[in-house]
């Protein structure tokens, strides 16, 4: 019989302790008195002290011991068994309801012998630890046969964040993020969790949530670049925010936290999780200049920037400064997806010159775009085999080819009188396609963008031929004088 022995007609209790535990406890095995000598009431206190016992034991280890969660759902699940072993072993009728009557008794016994009380009066908040308070719980929800799980013992919003995650990284998913944006939103989570004491997300209301977003008002921007950031809790960064002064987020990133945690509450909601309206929906809205930012390129911009960013490749090695912004205005494509093209993504698409995109930022970004003519000349430059740009240097937690010379681009386009962002060229691309009057579902193909609608979207799946995003293409031009 686990963890029972026998000793002149009393049970004792004894669990072996872990070899890394025996020098904090002072033994390596635990036996404690259980004061019975009936077996069903001696098997109850037994499985009691092992729980009590193994949380000890990761506590030592310094591992979290039992959230309310699991606390409730262990109490819940040992008392089911132990109700289906009574039902099993004893066959009297009164005597099997009388032993059923007793497990949430005896549970609660042990509870008062382990913590020194001396009557279940004393069971309040201050007397037991919140695990063993939720054990209790889950004992007598079994007892009474209650299958709901209260709200307060729900999954805490860790673990839901954790699945949630999970489930958009998971092999197959249409919707997997970037490391990047995986690590964003862990750090959002990581601050709701610490300001809710990482309560159940059914919890959560809207002054929970405005609650929240008022601390991460008193946030310096730079918040999350220190090496030291994860270990720290959403209060001592409070504290050294407001002790070294601050520079407070942005609208915009206000709004991308309120994102993180709306995606997660609706995710949450089709599971059940949670029910009602999204309480965060309201508390951060786009800046007012967000629509002006990536402004299109000016005519006068893109010259002015050519004019102080002449050709400096070398055969086998493309200049990049000059390349990479002249592509993505004759093509529409992404910084990443320009600066990931190996020689091997140079190919012939029914006698057409294109650039594969293998992998981009969503399923739809993987797309052949023809090769402008204008283009033609970078060919003559690129390696005979690799990388098309060569010596970029990848970083970021993605570690993407993009992310040095995306920082050295933009330090350029500020020096540049009336210069955007690399990003704003994909609007050049598109108001060009848009004042020719090119179907939305056309310039999608081109810019990578998902179709709209379920007529082309799903009846269409290959898109126009060719040679027609060909003639699309064709029409791109820089300003004269670039």
């Amino acid at each position: 019989m686990r963890y029972l022995k026998r000793r002149f007609n009393v049970w004792w209790f004894q669990i072996a302790v872990p070899g890394d535990c025996r020098a904090t406890v002072g033994k390596d095995k635990v036996y404690e008195n259980l004061h019975t000598s009936d077996l069903a009431v001696a098997q109850v206190r037994a499985l009691d002290r092992a729980a009590h016992h193994k949380a000890r034991f990761l506590a030592i280890r310094g591992k979290d011991a039992s959230l309310p969660s699991d606390a409730f759902s262990s109490g819940r699940e040992w008392a089911r068994a132990e109700l289906l072993r009574i039902g099993r072993e004893i066959g009297d009728k009164q005597e099997r309801e009388t032993r059923k009557a007793l497990v949430y008794e005896l549970a609660v016994e042990q509870v008062l012998i382990g913590h020194g009380l001396m009557s279940a009066d004393e069971l309040d908040e201050d007397a037991i630890p919140p695990e063993v308070g939720a054990r209790l719980r889950g004992i007598r929800a079994a007892v009474m046969d209650l299958r709901e799980t209260p709200d307060e013992y729900r999954e805490p919003i860790s673990r839901t964040a954790a699945a949630f995650l999970a489930n958009k990284q998971r092999r197959g998913s249409s919707d997997r993020l970037t490391d990047q944006t995986v690590s964003q939103m862990e750090a959002v989570y990581r601050l709701y969790r610490d300001h809710t004491g990482d309560a159940p997300l059914r919890l959560s209301d809207k002054r929970t949530g405005a609650a929240f977003f008022d601390k991460l008002k008193r946030l310096d921007r730079d918040w999350g670049r220190s090496g030291g950031t994860k270990a720290r809790t959403l209060d001592d960064l409070l504290l050294l925010s407001d002790r070294e002064g601050r520079r407070p987020l942005s609208d915009r990133t206000l709004f991308r936290y309120r994102l993180a945690l709306s995606q997660l509450w609706a995710w949450a909601k089709g599971r059940d999780e949670v029910a009602g309206d999204d309480p965060f929906e309201h508390l951060a809205k786009k800046g007012k200049n967000d629509e002006n930012a990536n402004a299109p390129w000016s005519d006068d911009a893109i010259k002015a920037y050519f004019a102080a960013h002449p050709d400096g490749s070398k055969k086998g090695k493309p200049d990049p400064f000059f390349w990479l912004p002249r592509i993505a205005l004759l093509s529409g494509m992404r910084l990443n997806e320009i600066c990931s093209l190996r020689v091997a993504d140079l190919i012939d698409g029914d006698g057409v010159k294109c650039f594969d995109i293998k992998d981009g930022k969503t399923s739809a970004a993987t797309r052949a775009v023809p090769i402008h003519d204008d283009l033609l000349p970078f060919l003559d430059v690129v390696p005979k085999d690799g990388y098309v740009f060569p010596d970029l240097i990848p970083g970021g937690k993605d570690k993407k080819r993009s992310a040095q010379i995306g920082k050295r681009l933009g330090r350029r386009f500020a020096a540049t009188p009336g210069g955007s962002t690399f990003h704003a060229f994909r609007k050049n691309v598109a108001g060009t396609f848009e004042r020719h009057r090119i179907p939305q579902s056309e310039a999608a193909q081109i810019l990578g963008h998902g179709k709209q609608g379920i007529t082309y979207k799903v009846y269409s799946p290959h898109g126009i031929p060719m040679a027609q995003r060909k003639a699309l293409v064709d029409m791109l031009a820089l300003p004269e004088g670039a």
